[in-house]
Parts: structure tokens; sequence; C-alpha cells
């Protein structure tokens, strides 16, 4: 459940950002700005899965 919505809100982050930010900025907006503690490792997967770098 928690992944489905880190997948949504990464993707809206990638989105927001033209496509730009990569694993480690999504991070960082995660973090910073929504105050979502999350791995990093944890970004990365689920940016894998969802093919958003692609």
């Amino acid at each position: 459940m928690r992944h489905a919505w880190l997948t949504d809100l990464i993707v809206r982050i990638h989105s927001a950002a033209r496509g730009v930010y990569g694993a480690r900025r999504v991070h960082a907006e995660l973090a910073l700005c929504h105050g979502v503690v999350v791995s990093h490792g944890t970004v990365e997967l689920l940016i894998q899965r969802a093919n958003v770098l692609a």
C-alpha cells in the first residue's frame, strides 16, 4: 500500500520537474518538501518498477 502511494508521489514529482529529476533529487524532494521519510534505495527501486527514467 505504501509503495503504491510512494510510486504515485514519485511520478508526480518527476513530472512536475519536467522529467529532469533523477532518484537523488526525487529522494531529496520527498524528504524536504513533502516530509516523507523513505530510504534512497526504496526510491530507486520504485522508480525502476514504475519505469519513470526510461
